[in-house]
C-alpha cells in the first residue's frame, strides 16, 4: 500500500476528515504497506488523536507485526500484542520518529545516515547527497510545517535491491498556505512547481528555499524515485524522469518520499548545491575521537556470525580515515565470539586501511586474552601470514 491508496482509502470511508468518532483501517492479506503510507498513517493518526477521536489498526497480521515493528502503535497508543522478538535498532530499517524540534530533526537524519554507513560498502560515497537532502527536508517541518502534531520520518534499506526508501511527512498547513506569504499560488500543484524551483521560500530569513530544489536535482541525478504530495496534488519522478501530477483526495499537511538507488551516489558538486562543509561522518569522526569510542555489545545483535561484525566494519571504514586520534574499540560484556565475526570486523579491517593505518587509528580495549589470540589468527589468516607454531 502506498501513500496515495491509503489516502484514497481514507477518504472513501470518510476519515480525512473530522465528522467521525472512530476509524479503524483495516489491512487485507498480503498488504505491504511502505514508507510513505507508514509516515501519512503515523502523522494521520496524531492529528486526529489530538482532537479526541480514536483510531484502530487490525487485519493482516504480517501488516500488523511490521506496523509495530515500525513504532506506529507505540506512537499512536494503540494496544496491540506483539508475537515476535525485538532487537536492536542497528538493523535495515528507522522505525518512525517523531519530529518536534531541532534536536529531533539533528537525531533523525543522523540515524539514516548511520543506518547507510553500516548496510553496503562504499556508502560514504552515496552519503553526502543523500544526508543534505534529508537533512533539509525534515527541518522543513520545523521551519515551515506549523503542524499541531510531530512529523513522522521512517526509512528502509532493501539490499536486494540496492533501494533506501524514505518517507518524511507532517500534519500542517501544507505547501501552498506557507509559500502563500510571498507567492501567489492558484493551486496546490502550482505550490509544489514553485517549491521545486530553486530560491522560493515563504521568508528569506527563514530559509533560502533550496532543500526541495536541491532533492529534486538529486533524485533526477540518482535516477531515483520522488513524491512530493499537498492538499489535492502528487508530484512524481521515477526513474529519474518528471511523471507530472496526479490528483488526491484533499489531504493535511505535506509529504515527501525518497526512493534512491544506493549503487549510484550524487557528487554535490554535479548539482547547484556543492560542498556542504560538514557532515555526518564529520560529525561521527569527532565525537569518537574525543574519547566516545564504540562498545561493540552496543553496536552489534550478536558475535556470532559475520553479519552484525559487517554492519560494524562498514561504519569504522567510512570514519576512521576522518579521526585525528585513534578510535576506542571497546570489547568489555564480549564474553565469546566466533572466528568468522572477527574475520569479518578486524581482519577486513585490517586489509581495508593496512596493518601500518590500523596500529594507528584503532586501540582495542577490555578484550579476554582467549578472544584476543582468536582475533589475532583471525587477522594473520586475512593478510595471508603462515600459522605461528
Amino acid at each position: 500500500m502506498t501513500h496515495l491508496r491509503l489516502i484514497e482509502a481514507l477518504a472513501a470511508n470518510g476519515a480525512l476528515g473530522g465528522d467521525w468518532e472512530r476509524t479503524d483501517v483495516n489491512f487485507p492479506p498480503r498488504c505491504f504497506v511502505d514508507q510513505g503510507a507508514i509516515a501519512f498513517l503515523c502523522a494521520w493518526a496524531l492529528l486526529h488523536l489530538r482532537a479526541g477521536r480514536k483510531v484502530g489498526f487490525y487485519g493482516d497480521e504480517a501488516s500488523l507485526n511490521y506496523l509495530s515493528r515500525l513504532d506506529l502503535f507505540r506512537h499512536t497508543g494503540f494496544s496491540y500484542q506483539e508475537r515476535f522478538a525485538r532487537h536492536a535498532e542497528v538493523g535495515r530499517f528507522i522505525p518512525a520518529r517523531l519530529i518536534d524540534g531541532e534536536e529531533d530533526v539533528f537525531d533523525a537524519s543522523n540515524a539514516i545516515c548511520d543506518l547507510v554507513l553500516r548496510q553496503f560498502d562504499h556508502a560514504r560515497d552515496f552519503l553526502p547527497a543523500m544526508e543534505w537532502a534529508v537533512y533539509e527536508i525534515i527541518d522543513n517541518i520545523r521551519l515551515h510545517s506549523e503542524t499541531p502534531v510531530p512529523g513522522v520520518i521512517t526509512a528502509q534499506y532493501y539490499p536486494q535491491k540496492h533501494r533506501l526508501d524514505i518517507a518524511i511527512v507532517d500534519a500542517g498547513r501544507g505547501i501552498k498556505a506557507s509559500l502563500a506569504q510571498s507567492q501567489k499560488l492558484w493551486s496546490h500543484g502550482d505550490a509544489i512547481t514553485k517549491a521545486i524551483q530553486r530560491g522560493v521560500t515563504r521568508d528569506a530569513s527563514v530559509g533560502q528555499g533550496n532543500g526541495m530544489a536541491g532533492t529534486n536535482d538529486i533524485v533526477r541525478l540518482n535516477g531515483g524515485e520522488l513524491h512530493v504530495w499537498t492538499g489535492d496534488a502528487n508530484f512524481r519522478i521515477y526513474r529519474g524522469r518528471d511523471k507530472g501530477f496526479s490528483q488526491l483526495p484533499m489531504a493535511p499537511g505535506t509529504g515527501v518520499f525518497l526512493r534512491l538507488d544506493t549503487r549510484r551516489p550524487v557528487r554535490l558538486s554535479d548539482t547547484f548545491i556543492s560542498d556542504p562543509g560538514w557532515s555526518y561522518i564529520d560529525y561521527e569522526a569527532e565525537r569518537l575521537a574525543e574519547g566516545a569510542g564504540i562498545r561493540v555489545v552496543d553496536e552489534c545483535l550478536h558475535t556470532g556470525g559475520r553479519e552484525p561484525a559487517r554492519t560494524l566494519r562498514r561504519k569504522l571504514e567510512a570514519v576512521i580515515g576522518e579521526m585525528d586520534a585513534p578510535l576506542l574499540l571497546d570489547f568489555d560484556g564480549v564474553e565469546s565470539a566466533t572466528s568468522s565475526f572477527f574475520d569479518e570486523l578486524l581482519g577486513r579491517l585490517v586489509a581495508a586501511l593496512g596493518q601500518g593505518v590500523f596500529v594507528d587509528k584503532v586501540r582495542i580495549v577490555n578484550l579476554k586474552p582467549e578472544l584476543a589470540d582468536m582475533a589475532n589468527v583471525t587477522i594473520g589468516q586475512r593478510l595471508g601470514e603462515p600459522p605461528s607454531h
